[in-house]
């Protein structure tokens, strides 16, 4: 309140600049610059003020939406849209009391960067002597590392700690079905069996000490030589010559090991 705030950004052609007030309204002082240290003014420039009314929530979603899209941001499919406006009113509170005046979009499109976990809580209703069937499902993302392979190796976590929590935990059945572009699970936390193409399975008698991590390749194997780097560069750039360079490289060998064999009987 009673301080001054300067937004400045630079103006190649004719642009909107869109300012959310919240509270009473304000006056703009408008100058123009010439320099980035905003020293050099200059009043080769025009503008129109234009204000109207309008909600925090629907205005904020609307206006996040529209920068995600201009930016190619993929649209989360974790969050919804509760989620999200709680992200993004977080992210404004934090920028506001600390002092700065004001927050920008990308102050607030940087929350998507964030590790979080989002706890859900509902109630199930048991009458006495009754069973029910809960089931409860949800969206993740995995990582993806191609530092020591040709092809990406994708790699997902399922939490299963919360569960140690509970009065008591039984036996535990994991089925995971794998996607065609990478069939096949070639590391896991959990000893899996394939039960057949792109279905793995585990059964325990318990919960497990460790959360389920799982990593999923194109090939069944990762072969030994995806960590040599010049044939990880020659896969990755070059994928239908990998296998010439190979054989033309023990081809060479094959003749430098015979060419030395001739000259020690001589």
């Amino acid at each position: 309140k009673n301080k001054s705030v300067r937004i400045a950004a630079w103006c190649y052609e004719p642009e909107t600049l869109e300012i959310f007030v919240l509270g009473d309204d304000i006056d703009f002082n408008i100058t123009g610059y010439t320099d980035g240290e905003l020293k050099q003014k200059t009043d080769l420039f025009t503008y129109e003020i234009s204000s109207k009314q309008a909600e925090l929530k629907p205005y904020l979603m609307e206006y996040m939406k529209n920068y995600r899209q201009a930016q190619n941001i993929p649209e989360s499919e974790i969050f919804d849209e509760v989620q999200l406006y709680n992200q993004y009113s977080a992210a404004l509170d934090s920028m506001l009391a600390g002092g700065e005046g004001f927050a920008a979009c990308e102050d607030l499109i940087s929350q998507h960067q964030y590790n979080r976990v989002i706890t859900l809580l509902y109630e199930v209703d048991f009458p006495a002597n009754s069973n029910k069937n809960v089931t409860v499902s949800y969206k993740i993302t995995g990582t993806m590392d191609r530092t020591k392979t040709s092809k990406p190796v994708y790699t997902f976590q399922y939490i299963l700690n919360p569960a140690q929590n509970w009065n008591r935990f039984g036996a535990l059945d994991i089925e995971i079905a794998t996607p065609e572009e990478n069939p096949y699970i070639v590391d896991s936390s959990i000893e899996m069996t394939k039960e057949s193409d792109r279905h793995y399975t585990a059964s325990l008698d318990s919960l497990p000490e460790k959360d389920l991590t799982f990593s999923l390749y194109e090939q069944e194997k990762i072969s030994p030589l995806e960590n040599f780097a010049p044939i990880r560069y020659i896969n990755r750039y070059f994928p239908a010559a990998g296998t010439v360079i190979i054989i033309a490289a023990a081809a060479l060998a094959g003749v430098a090991l015979f060419s030395g064999r001739l000259r020690k009987k001589k």
